[in-house]
């Protein structure tokens, strides 16, 4: 695959690339805000782990939904809640780049 930048994509690029440093620590706020707000759920609702030290910028964030307690939605039915709220969340990613139909042919 060809990723070479044209001049002027790599013309957009740069000031996105000379402020990456402080959008990636918005996104690391914005997850510890939503993982602290969220602790409250315990062993049901279960964030990934990073590693202490780590280079850590979250782009996708993901929890596992283990519900224990009767009367709390199944995934899919937390989903369907969330989403009508107006929350994008899904179940998966999307296609993967060897699946997309181009390269199957």
């Amino acid at each position: 695959m060809n990723f070479r930048l044209t001049e002027i994509n790599a013309a957009v690029a740069l000031p996105q690339i000379r402020s990456l440093s402080e959008r990636n620590a918005t996104r690391n706020e914005n997850w510890k805000r939503l993982v602290d707000g969220l602790a409250v759920y315990g062993d049901e609702l279960i964030p990934f782990d990073v590693e202490d030290g780590a280079d850590f910028a979250c782009h996708i964030l993901y929890w596992r939904w283990k519900p224990k307690k009767q009367g709390r939605p199944d995934r899919a039915e937390l989903i369907a809640a969330m989403n009508s709220e107006g929350i994008p969340i899904g179940t998966a990613y999307g296609r993967l780049m060897h699946e997309n139909p181009l390269y199957t042919r």
